[in-house]
């Protein structure tokens, strides 16, 4: 059960860095393109000057609700962009604080007086609205017109597809191990366990009473030496299902 703790551990580390598929620089990405990971960066090193600069002025609630919320994100083994959004606020604000201290600093090393910072903090936040609004026009289009849906869309229609068919064609009791335990729980209802490592675990996973692997993300089957029968296979994305034989 340890081992098991720590495989779910690791996994929702790996999800806060994302998904590494190659994806263009389009809407709806879901932030998985490299130019929009780099920007985030950025924007995450300002944020976090934003909030060392709050720390040192005063510590309010808002910073208590931020360390306790993002500690309680990294425990959870699956992607977690989800729990992030209604932390939204407090990022905005502390990207505000961010941009204020950073051009506070560069003024005050060039010698200005009075208060600055306040119309590079405007413009920061305008570019970001920018980016929002293209981002979901982009989105509206790519769906309306084509000529191809957008990644995160037909990701989600091939998951529909792959849970489905387990809910309608697996029998029997058993545990789920998943790059995604929490939607399959959700939507089969079979105990879960987090996974992104289909290359070892498997007499533990034997031991704990998992039947089933379950890849809701791009992932090559394991080797057939490990002994399992592939049964389902999603036709548009490598999602697939495998039952975990007896040794």
């Amino acid at each position: 059960q340890l081992n098991l703790r720590l495989d779910e551990a690791r996994c929702a580390v790996a999800s806060l860095i994302g998904d590494a598929r190659p994806r263009a620089i389009i809407g709806s990405s879901m932030g998985g393109s490299s130019v929009t990971m780099a920007i985030t960066f950025a924007m995450t090193a300002i944020v976090v000057i934003g909030f060392i600069t709050a720390l040192r002025r005063r510590v309010t609630a808002a910073e208590i609700l931020m360390v306790v919320s993002l500690a309680v994100v990294v425990s959870v083994p699956a992607r977690t962009f989800r729990y992030i959004l209604p932390l939204t606020p407090y990022f905005l604000l502390y990207f505000v604080s961010g941009v204020e201290a950073i051009s506070r600093g560069f003024g005050l090393a060039a010698g200005a007086v009075g208060p600055t910072g306040g119309l590079a903090a405007r413009m920061a936040m305008l570019c970001v609205l920018g980016l929002h609004v293209q981002d979901h026009a982009q989105y509206v289009v790519m769906k309306l017109r084509g000529p191809i849906p957008p990644d995160w869309l037909g990701d989600a229609q091939a998951a529909d597809a792959l849970t489905y068919w387990m809910t309608t064609h697996l029998e029997g009791t058993g545990a789920v191990a998943s790059t995604n335990p929490g939607l399959v729980y959700l939507l089969t209802g079979r105990h879960t366990v987090a996974t992104d490592d289909y290359s070892r675990g498997w007499e533990r996973w034997r031991a704990s009473g998992v039947r089933y692997l379950v890849a809701l993300r791009p992932l090559a089957l394991p080797p057939k030496s490990l002994n399992y029968r592939l049964v389902y296979q999603s036709p548009s994305r490598p999602y697939w299902v495998i039952e975990i034989l007896s040794s």
